[in-house]
């Protein structure tokens, strides 16, 4: 066999093969040649190939094509040759070839058909090195009011997170002093299965037609909360083929959302996620001639579907609670609520609830269709409860335009005595409710229409038409009317609104308006600044236009820094003068010690910086504060399972320390901590001397070399002196594996320890290398 890779004997074969093609091949028809090509298919390399030339037709292993990413073609091989060896001509026309004289490369052109196929996966990805947090931690969040600073108010609430899982009660205090239990409950969050199990006391709620409760009992529920990246409505797909190594860009309403290379073969992009309404994607196709086609497809998302196979529920059993505000174990009749919806195709989802209670039983179906041109949504229900049965029925129809139309209505019925957990058979209800609405956003502004009727079962029905209109008057201002027309058993009666809004920047706006109703007119001046994200300040100040008493009718002041929020108001209008002070503010339990904070919104974190105050801390590139003489800093306001992105500026760093890392992305568990270190190490310059121990002899490296590394990734070099003398810049404290390389060939090794110092120049004690020990 020749040598490989173009030596001047496979040049040499190789031309006397391709001399022969078409001009003497009958001579040589039996003939063959063996040679090693490098190989291309559609333009991309492959390695190289053990080929055989004969006559105008070349012979390759078929493992070699399988391998260079062709299958399905199965061609034949001469009765004469390899069994394991296919003729290239036998493809023919799925496949063509040619040999390159002057590359002396066999270049392979395929129907990209038996190229295989790749699939790229357009979902919003989850963002790399995101980790999830289980760290134990705990907050306590209060709220106090005064009123006149005579009568006094509060509100508490209480978490534990213990791995994920939540703890939490709440308490309030009213004005006289009655002490009442808030809602409290275990939650439960299964991230795997998007699924939330909460123990005690839960909100829940079911479909148009449906009720909603406060239990005190099991609650269990598909949450798509838990993956704020997962995709629950249906998705595009696009497929298609390239032959030679291409480009592809994907655009959602004319915006760029994802690039990817393309080798030959068919591809499908899967997961296309899609915003609300009408719109279209395009896929724009480049290969490497520049040559561009485009795929494209319009599209309608609707929000009421769920993509095929997937599920939505919700099953709630427990006590029904009452007197939340004022009770803390006022617990009546058990109840029941559960609602199911299933994607049974990317158009159409079906449901079922079930609602029951000891004198209760409500239930029904819907559906939800997704259409070319809108979205159609059905609920049918019954009910029986009281020795009263009922029925109810309900529609609605949403078609959205991006930056165009959107228009939609609902229409909704119920029996005299239909009845959920909500409406009891007796109870009032509208019999009959209709609302449509239209609305149009154009270059300035924005137009929207709505009108509603409603027919109670014992009391006057009403009508209502309103219009309104929003205008941008400048960078900086902004226009608003609208007008309502209503008529009910008191007849008719026309409001009409107008006000101007300017933006001065830094969160401060100054409003104009003036409202005129049945009952008369009233016009106001309003200036608002509203608080900062970190530490500052903000106010609202409001007075009549017009006014029997002027002045201002109502002051705000507000004030918040990294411990807490304070307001003070003062509202003339109201007999006294009325004062009230409020203080809210939070306390937090995490990595040991305890941090007060502003309200613990969703989640938290602690920002760790060991020992090295004054560091700025950052949250989705902003800077939110700095850490304190510690090195900490408690952000309150988190989203929680989401990736939080949060860093510190290294420039804060003390030049005589390093840190491995400057951010870091953090999903923390619901309601719960993270703890987010960023190590810092003190760096110093380290010199010694180094000595083989051979056996009984010491021998000096003279002019060797000295390289160490350590756990994290860090390497180093020193020569070696003629004393055996070597020296190290910047290195922190450690452990470090170090090799001396000596006398040409010879190596040793040894653990070199840097004790931590605060001296920026360590000498160390002489390092013993024990040759003696080696193998």
């Amino acid at each position: 066999m020749l040598p490989t890779r173009r030596s001047s004997v496979v040049h040499f074969v190789v031309i006397l093969a391709m001399a022969c093609f078409g001009v003497c091949s009958s001579a040589v028809a039996g003939d063959e040649q063996r040679v090693i090509l490098p190989f291309e298919v559609n333009g991309v390399a492959r390695g190289e190939v053990n080929a055989v030339l004969r006559g105008n037709d070349v012979l390759v292993p078929r493992s070699m094509l399988e391998e260079g990413g062709i299958h399905g073609l199965r061609g034949s091989h001469p009765n004469d040759a390899d069994p394991s060896y296919v003729s290239l001509s036998s493809m023919a026309p799925e496949l063509t070839f040619v040999l390159d004289q002057e590359e002396l490369i066999l270049q392979v052109t395929v129907d990209p058909r038996f190229l295989g196929s790749r699939s790229y996966d357009l979902s919003t990805a989850h963002p790399e090195n995101l980790s999830y947090s289980k760290d134990t931690s705990a907050f306590l969040n209060y709220a106090v009011s005064t009123h006149r600073f005579r009568e006094f108010s509060g509100f508490g609430e209480v978490g534990v997170s213990l791995r994920g899982r939540l703890l939490f009660s709440g308490v309030s205090v009213d004005g006289q002093g009655k002490v009442s239990r808030g809602l409290s409950n275990v939650t439960f969050d299964d991230l795997p299965h998007l699924r939330r199990t909460v123990l005690g006391d839960s909100f829940v709620s079911s479909d148009a037609l449906g009720g909603s409760a406060l239990l005190g009992g099991l609650t269990i529920s598909r949450n798509f909360n838990l993956d704020p990246y997962f995709v629950r409505y249906p998705s595009l797909a696009f497929s298609g083929a390239t032959a030679t190594p291409s480009t592809a860009e994907v655009y959602v309403n004319g915006s760029l959302v994802r690039q990817e290379e393309l080798p030959p073969g068919q591809f499908e992009f899967q997961n296309l996620a899609l915003p609300i309404g009408s719109g279209s994607a395009q896929v724009v196709i480049r290969d490497v001639f520049g040559q561009e086609r485009v795929l494209s497809s319009s599209y309608y998302s609707s929000a009421g579907v769920l993509a095929r196979g997937l599920s939505e529920y919700n099953y709630s059993l427990g006590f029904r609670r009452n007197m939340l505000a004022n009770k803390s174990f006022d617990y009546s009749k058990p109840a029941l609520l559960a609602y199911h919806r299933f994607g049974l195709t990317n158009d159409v989802t079906i449901g079922g609830r079930l609602e029951a209670s000891s004198d209760l039983v409500s239930g029904g179906s819907s559906m939800a269709l997704r259409l070319p041109i809108g979205e159609l949504d059905f609920s049918a229900a019954a009910s029986s409860g009281e020795q009263q049965s009922g029925f109810a029925g309900s529609a609605a129809y949403t078609y959205l335009v991006r930056r165009s139309l959107s228009i939609g209505g609902t229409l909704r019925t119920l029996s005299d005595h239909y009845a959920n957990l909500t409406i009891a058979p007796l109870d009032d209800r509208p019999k009959f409710d209709v609302v449509a609405f239209a609305g149009l956003p154009f270059s300035r502004g924005s137009f929207s229409v709505q009108a509603g009727e409603t027919e109670y079962r014992d009391k006057p029905g009403s009508r209502n038409i309103g219009v309104s209109v929003s205008l941008l008057a400048g960078r900086q201002s902004n226009v608003f009317l609208s007008a309502t027309r209503r008529k009910d058993s008191g007849g008719s009666s026309n409001d009409v609104f107008a006000g101007v809004s300017y933006f001065f920047g830094r969160n401060t706006t100054a409003n104009i308006s003036t409202q005129r109703s049945a009952g008369g007119t009233t016009s106001k001046v309003e200036l608002q600044k509203s608080l900062p994200a970190g530490t500052g300040y903000g106010y609202r100040l409001n007075t009549p236009i017009g006014a029997a008493t002027p002045g201002i009718a109502q002051s705000v002041a507000q004030y918040q820094n990294r411990f807490g929020r304070y307001e003070l108001s003062v509202d003339p209008r109201q007999a006294g003068q009325s004062l009230n002070v409020s203080v809210a503010g939070g306390i937090v339990a995490i990595g040991g010690g305890f941090y007060a904070t502003r309200p613990v919104q969703e989640s938290f974190a602690l920002m760790r910086v060991p020992g090295v105050d004054g560091v700025d801390v950052m949250a989705s590139n902003q800077v939110i504060g700095t850490t304190n003489r510690k090195g900490d800093f408690l952000i309150p306001n988190l989203l929680s399972y989401y990736g939080n992105r949060l860093g510190i500026q290294d420039q804060d760093i003390p030049l005589d320390h390093e840190v491995d890392s400057v951010e870091k992305i953090v999903a923390p568990p619901y309601r719960g901590g993270a703890i987010v270190t960023f190590p810092v190490r003190r760096i110093q310059n380290v010199q010694g001397m180094v000595v083989i121990i051979e056996g009984k002899t010491r021998v000096i490296p003279s002019y060797g070399e000295m390289s160490i590394d350590d756990a994290h990734g860090k390497t180093a070099d020193s020569p070696v002196g003629s004393d055996g003398a070597f020296y190290f810049e910047n290195l922190a404290a450690g452990k470090y594996r170090a090799e001396v390389r000596y006398d040409g060939n010879k190596k040793c090794s040894f653990e070199l320890d840097i004790p931590a110092s605060d001296d920026s120049f360590v000498i160390l004690p002489e390092q013993h290398c024990d040759q003696s020990s080696k193998p």
